[in-house]
């Protein structure tokens, strides 16, 4: 009995020790788990770093040349918008002369005869002389003395 009371303690020992031999391996395996996974983790985390670092770069640059672009485009904006501004101003200029010439025309323009059309030509001859007018200024003139039927087939 004290055999076999010593035999069930053996094996009892031998059990616990193979427990305990298991255990310690296993706290093995797991410390060695923990220490891979932290590597891959640090691993990925510097891939991401490295990552972000590149997107970033490439962010700046392209907003960079973005911003390039949109300078380049407002100052051309703005040199059209000076041009644009010069030609409205000689077209005002040129507007007004026309006004000016205009009304010399009609303040200088021959009294309109329409009984006789004889009379108006030689009148208008005589103005246009007078007043050193030029084809143009002839046609001009016309334009503004004549009125009615004439007008039509001028």
């Amino acid at each position: 009995m004290i055999l076999a009371a010593i035999s069930a303690q053996t094996s009892t020992v031998t059990l616990m020790s193979s427990q305990i031999q298991m255990s310690s391996q296993l706290e093995e395996q797991k410390t060695y788990m923990t220490s891979q996974l932290a590597e891959q983790l640090k691993a990925q985390e510097t891939r991401i770093s490295e990552m972000s670092t590149q997107i970033t770069s490439k962010m700046e640059a392209q907003e960079e040349r973005l911003s390039l672009q949109v300078a380049q485009m407002y100052s051309q904006l703005e040199a059209q918008n000076t041009k644009i501004v010069q030609l409205e101003d000689k077209m005002d200029a040129e507007i007004e002369t026309l006004r000016g010439r205009i009304q010399e025309l009609q303040l200088n323009r021959p009294a309109v005869s329409a009984s006789n059309p004889k009379v108006f030509k030689v009148e208008f001859e005589k103005t246009a002389a007078v007043n050193n007018w030029n084809a143009e200024d002839k046609v001009a003139a016309l334009f503004v003395a004549l009125k009615g039927p004439p007008t039509e087939i001028l």
